[in-house]
């Protein structure tokens, strides 16, 4: 399959009761599948982990553990955004990490830009797992706790690893 082209099979959303029809029809599925678990979502702020965010705030409210991470190269006061409307405004279970010095720290003299990007993704990856397990209540088993990348098609990430699933 393309990821870069619409399936055949998939209904464009032209009103709002066709967006509406798929966003119950989405929820519903995301807590059959969720069911009494905690899902843990890095929320960069931007679309993919916003309406990610979003769907599993409407689906399974407080279960949903957002972990925004500050890498210091973010668009200038995005983070303060992304604070506001997740957590004031949806109020969300947001986890704010401030690692600015952390990233920057393992960028000094890396010049290639693809070098830079493995350095980030695996920066991310720790500090997102660190935080996510540190901040879970001590009664939260965390080998049942589900994490999430947000990408419009998402991976579900579960202690025997990962599984593709479509949204």
């Amino acid at each position: 399959m393309d990821l870069n082209q619409r399936p055949d099979d998939m209904v464009r959303i032209t009103t709002p009761e066709l967006a509406q029809a798929f966003i119950d029809e989405q929820v519903a599925a995301i807590r059959e599948q969720i069911g009494d678990k905690k899902v843990l979502l890095a929320l960069s702020g931007g679309v993919d982990s916003s309406v990610v965010a979003a769907l599993l705030i409407k689906a399974i409210g407080k279960q949903l553990i957002c972990v925004h991470v500050n890498n210091g190269l973010m668009r200038k006061g995005e983070s303060e955004q992304v604070f506001d409307v997740f957590k004031n405004q949806m109020d969300a279970n947001l986890v704010y990490v401030d690692a600015t010095d952390r990233f920057l720290g393992k960028l000094v003299d890396v010049a290639e830009p693809e070098a830079k990007r493995k350095i980030i993704g695996a920066e991310f990856i720790r500090v997102l797992l660190a935080t996510g397990t540190h901040w879970m209540p001590p009664q939260v088993d965390v080998g049942s706790t589900l994490a999430t990348r947000s990408w419009i098609r998402i991976s579900v990430l579960e202690p025997q690893g990962p599984r593709k699933r479509q949204t």
